[in-house]
């Protein structure tokens, strides 16, 4: 069962790297990625996902 998030999730700033493996990564309290943006994939395509990905680890939005 999962525990109520304690506050928001934090955003981090653009990290480049030459070698990275997704545009963006959601990643969970425990340190496991629960969300990643493919490379290039425009920014309409991942919202959706996101939303479910941030709703259902950090329960849904007040």
């Amino acid at each position: 069962m999962r525990r109520p998030a304690r506050g928001r999730p934090r955003l981090e700033g653009p990290h480049r790297h030459p070698h990275r493996p997704a545009d963006a990564l959601l990643i969970r309290p425990d340190a496991h990625v629960a969300w990643a943006a493919p490379l290039d994939e425009p920014a309409g395509a991942a919202t959706p996902a996101l939303r479910e990905a941030l709703s259902s680890w950090f329960g849904s939005p007040n």
